[in-house]
């Protein structure tokens, strides 16, 4: 059974729709580091784009887990920037 692919991600839970990326690509029959990789390029737009294409110019983003961490590491700046602001 295929199923559709998530929504184009910009900005929000990076985690839980990458853990959702990596469920649909797994029942599509996507496998490997490479395809898993396009696959995602092909699926993200502002600021996530922007991760991409920085950690591809560094060959970075040719492994799924590099760019995955980076993404990561990318939006939970911003969450602990507004938990911090939130205090106040």
């Amino acid at each position: 059974m295929k199923l559709p692919w998530p929504n184009v991600f910009a900005d929000g839970d990076v985690e839980k729709w990458i853990s959702d990326l990596e469920l649909i690509a797994s029942c599509n029959g996507i496998k490997g580091s490479a395809h898993i990789v396009t696959a995602l390029g092909s699926l993200l737009t502002g600021r996530a784009r922007a991760t991409y294409d920085l950690n591809l110019e560094s060959n970075r983003a040719l492994n799924y887990d590099n760019l995955k961490s980076a993404l990561v590491a990318e939006f939970s700046k911003e969450d602990d920037r507004e938990k911090a602001m939130n205090r106040f």
